[in-house]
């Protein structure tokens, strides 16, 4: 069994939890938020995206200069 942190956020359509794992960073089994994920723990946090919800719906998380966000996973053709 390997270590990682994981990334706590909620589905933007109903709200219910959702978490991503990432295996970059010091993986020390961390829990974190949107607001407080350190940048490098972010850089993998969509290894097991798209993040699907009970509601339907389908996330991903964007990086970019203002933080992570939750956007809707892009379809794969």
């Amino acid at each position: 069994m390997g270590v990682y942190d994981t990334i706590i956020f909620h589905c933007p359509n109903c709200g219910v939890t959702l978490d991503a794992q990432s295996k970059s960073g010091a993986c020390l089994l961390e829990e974190y938020t949107l607001e407080n994920v350190p940048f490098e723990v972010a850089l993998n946090a969509n290894r097991h995206a798209p993040f699907n919800c009970d509601c339907g719906k389908s996330w991903e998380l964007d990086m970019n200069w203002a933080g992570l966000k939750v956007i809707p996973a892009k379809k794969i053709k």
